[in-house]
């Protein structure tokens, strides 16, 4: 139901879940990861589902140096982000750049997505950002 409300206002957005606490929590099919300050966030275990996409993601971040903590995060959070990307398995990777229909401010994908991609890509043996714009038309 939040996906098809989220949709009807964009057809390309992620809908972002909250928990009974007004956390953030996952998106309907996706999880969701907040750089700041070079440092990478996502939403704590108890309220999601933990998918494979994401352990990648926290995996991959740990290999580079770069911090990953799992917090409560709130609304507030994400205009407060540096960065804001979703993952799953179907899409690997998926850097965020409007909130609520508002550009965020910062050209997307920023730096911390660009490593992750880039170390996704090298896991993997192809390069993720050239096989998803194959697909794209026009």
């Amino acid at each position: 139901m939040a996906e098809l409300e989220a949709r009807s206002v964009d057809p390309g957005a992620y809908v972002v879940m909250l928990d009974i606490y007004g956390r953030l929590a996952e998106c309907a099919a996706q999880n969701l990861f907040i750089v700041r300050q070079g440092e990478l966030f996502t939403p704590k275990r108890d309220n999601i589902l933990e998918g494979i996409a994401r352990m990648e993601v926290m995996e991959l971040a740990e290999n580079l140096g770069i911090e990953c903590i799992e917090a409560d995060l709130y609304p507030y959070d994400l205009y407060l982000a540096d960065e804001v990307f979703v993952t799953a398995n179907s899409i690997c990777l998926v850097p965020v750049s409007k909130i609520n229909g508002k550009p965020m401010g910062k050209p997307a994908p920023g730096p911390i997505t660009k490593r992750l991609l880039s170390a996704w890509s090298e896991r993997v043996g192809y390069d993720i950002v050239q096989r998803a714009l194959s697909h794209v038309k026009g």
